[in-house]
């Protein structure tokens, strides 16, 4: 028999959180309504499945809390009443879309070749994760002192039944096994019924968010100011859309600078020497493949990114014997929104959908698919890590292979 089940995140429905001591958080968990959401089981070519798709939502406070002797205090009541309020939301509309019957899991409703690699990444045993449309909008980010991030993830296990899997996740006092390191310390304090009140003492990690144009100075400042000794420093840009040469003006061209070459060098510039004084740093650039392979229709982009990757091979040969390195990672086609605005951004004038470039961009790549936005995080996660030391200066490709040449 195989199921598949939803992998949740370790904080479903979290709605009350400890100030911070020391090195630690003290957390209770406590979920308002059922922590497994409703789910429905059907036979399916014979395989049973466990759905539980009723997506749930992770509150990560973003407060300003203080060192205070442990003990669990509650949200603000705004805070908990807007995020539960989001709960109640996302099951009913949830619910709505299973009752109907059409889509079980949510990777059915895509495109039938993309159907079919989710697939075959699920029997490979890989997980695969999506973001909430609706906390892709304004509204998740509208929860006094908070963020909501909303993620269902979908993981196929060979052997296991129903019963199996909604123990392994009701089996709170094993979360400390499940999830370390970051988990400390786990224990059921009480259940009653499909409520369940959970203590966790978790490693401390504090998320600062900033929300800041780095095209300019102020922006930049307010980024440096709330990490002023960074260790690790990820310059990112989605890039302008696609179009024709002939039609950008002067200012577009300093736009595109300011955007994907003069920002990230001076964001370099107030943090690398930091870097090099303490004798630890990693810097990576994510740019494009289009600077090893230009494309017509990205010129703001050719153009821009190829003067970062420049300027950061010469600063890279400076920093090596400090334990700084800098990179640039060049990536193909991933399955990210920024992919999605670049195909949106070619649908003009071609009279086809953006199902229809979307597989055709597929289909045309070496590996007949897209890029796991997971797989590249972990590439660059491990540029960033002290494993990665001897590596510097370099323009790493994350392409599927669809680059032609050999050096």
């Amino acid at each position: 028999m195989r199921t598949f089940i939803n992998w949740l995140p370790l904080f479903t429905l979290s709605i009350e959180l400890s100030l911070t001591q020391n090195d630690f958080q003290v957390i209770e968990v406590r979920s308002p309504r059922a922590h497994i959401p409703p789910m429905l089981a059907h036979k399916e070519s014979g395989r049973r499945t466990l759905d539980l798709l009723v997506a749930a939502a992770a509150l990560l406070t973003l407060a300003g809390f203080v060192p205070l002797p442990s003990r669990a205090e509650q949200l603000g009541t705004k805070t908990a009443s807007a995020f539960n309020q989001y709960v109640r939301a996302k099951e009913a509309r949830s619910s709505q879309e299973l009752a109907g019957g059409k889509i079980f899991l949510w990777i059915d409703a895509l495109p039938p070749e993309a159907r079919s690699q989710a697939y075959a990444r699920l029997q490979q045993g890989q997980i695969i994760t999506r973001r909430s449309e609706e906390c892709a909008s304004e509204h998740c980010t509208a929860v006094p002192g908070g963020l909501i991030h909303d993620w269902t993830g979908i993981v196929f296990i060979p052997g296991v039944s129903m019963s199996q899997a909604i123990a392994a996740l009701q089996d709170y006092d094993r979360d400390v096994d499940y999830y370390q390191p970051q988990v400390l310390q786990s224990k059921l304090l009480e259940r009653s019924g499909d409520v369940f009140r959970v203590f966790l003492r978790l490693k401390q990690v504090k998320v600062v968010t900033v929300v800041a144009d780095l095209t300019t100075p102020d922006g930049r400042a307010a980024a440096v100011g709330a990490c002023a000794a960074p260790d690790i420093l990820v310059n990112n840009s989605q890039g302008p859309l696609p179009g024709n040469f002939r039609d950008w003006s002067r200012d577009d061209w300093i736009a595109a600078l300011d955007d994907m070459m003069l920002g990230p060098i001076e964001m370099m510039r107030l943090t690398v020497d930091g870097m090099t004084a303490r004798g630890f740093g990693r810097i990576v650039n994510i740019v494009s493949r289009s600077v090893k392979v230009p494309q017509a229709e990205l010129g703001l982009s050719n153009g821009a990114r190829s003067g970062l990757v420049g300027f950061a091979g010469g600063l890279a040969r400076q920093t090596a014997a400090r334990n700084v390195t800098i990179n640039n990672l060049l990536p193909g086609i991933f399955d990210s929104d920024a992919q999605h605005r670049h195909i949106r951004g070619m649908l003009e004038g071609t009279n086809k959908t953006f199902e229809q470039v979307f597989r055709e961009r597929a289909a045309a790549s070496t590996a007949q698919r897209y890029g796991d936005p997971a797989e590249f995080g972990a590439f660059c996660a491990f540029l960033c890590s002290t494993h990665a030391g001897y590596i510097t200066g370099q323009n790493l490709l994350i392409d599927g292979g669809s680059y032609p040449g050999a050096f």
